[in-house]
């Protein structure tokens, strides 16, 4: 194949953002899109010359013409459309978290290997620079062995009430934490055996949306290391940075400090910004970042015949550490794998 024919399900901030730069991949074209929003897919449609719109996905999926899709749907909807996509022998994006639930996933897994097909989570911080750096330290050795680990990602208000209609359908950890379980894992290269996670509901159960408002957990891993994640979606509206997101990593030998604020510009005015810039950003005319590279590394991977970096068993894992935080939550216990 000379490029790969994409199909995208979602036209979102995210749907959006992939169209876009899956057209100016040298290596792939997008066919085919399909949202429930009519006039934002014919929108999109008619500005990156995509011939086939649809309302429904399985029609996309049965497009002959579509060799790939391209998930950009809210988190709990993946999994229908992947493993039908999986079953029609397509190769299947999907933006993080695999799934929300363990079974959900598992299926998403098992339809993949049965019908031959790559399965990967557009987990893009793996190819944000700095991160990439702690992999190959602790790859050289120079680090010692990661023994504690420290995330947080918080975001503003307005992200769980304006810019998604669909944060009751996840919570902050699916939404945020995600990604830095997946980083975790990724340095790590161990299995957890036993989660413990609180949650704080308050502010947006107040305005009808039933998801807590933040949540800590604690991960004890088989090799011994331990990490915590927090992730919460209440800061204050006026806050600079979105997400505000750190982490930390003590090894052996070395002990390494991620704070995403550095690698970014400050604007002043009326108010104090923190844009992002390291995830996608715009540069003569074209899209530039982490999200390019992961959606670069998913075509070539299907092009070129090779496993991706981010196996669907790594994000699997990902979100059996999402499911042991929910029932830790539930149970006020410990949950061990």
């Amino acid at each position: 194949m000379d490029k790969l024919q994409v199909g995208v399900i979602g036209t979102g901030t995210m749907g959006a953002t992939h169209i876009r730069t899956f057209t100016e991949n040298p290596r792939a074209r997008v066919v085919a899109v399909c949202s429930k929003q009519p006039d934002r897919c014919r929108e999109l449609a008619d500005q990156y010359d995509i011939p086939s719109v649809y309302d429904d996905a399985d029609e996309l999926i049965a497009d002959p013409a579509v060799q790939a899709v391209c998930l950009a749907t809210p988190d709990h909807l993946h999994a229908e459309a992947a493993t039908a996509a999986a079953k029609a022998s397509k190769h299947v994006l999907t933006e993080k978290p695999l799934a929300t639930t363990v079974a959900d996933a598992e299926a998403m897994v098992a339809a993949a290997r049965e019908g031959g097909v790559l399965l990967m989570t557009q987990f893009s911080h793996r190819w944000i620079p700095s991160y990439h750096t702690v992999k190959q330290r602790i790859v050289a050795g120079d680090t010692g062995r990661p023994l504690v680990v420290s995330a947080r990602k918080n975001n503003p208000l307005w992200v769980a009430t304006d810019l998604i209609d669909w944060a009751g359908g996840t919570n902050p950890a699916s939404f945020l934490s995600s990604h830095d379980i997946d980083l975790t894992l990724w340095w790590l290269e161990d299995e957890p055996d036993r989660v413990y996670a609180q949650e704080v509901r308050s502010v947006l159960v107040d305005r009808g949306i039933d998801t807590p408002d933040a949540i800590q957990s604690a991960v004890h891993f088989k090799g011994g290391a331990i990490a915590t994640f927090e992730a919460c979606w209440i800061y204050a509206n006026s806050a600079p940075a979105v997400p505000d997101s750190y982490m930390h990593v003590v090894c052996q030998n070395e002990t390494i400090k991620l704070l995403r604020e550095h690698e970014q510009v400050e604007l002043m005015s009326d108010t104090f910004k923190y844009p992002r810039s390291t995830i996608v950003t715009e540069l003569d005319g074209r899209l530039h970042g982490a999200l390019v590279c992961s959606l670069a590394h998913f075509t070539d991977c299907v092009l070129d015949g090779h496993d991706p970096s981010i196996t669907p068993e790594s994000s699997l894992t990902v979100t059996r550490i999402l499911d042991a935080i929910d029932r830790s939550i539930q149970t006020g216990q410990a949950v061990t794998f």
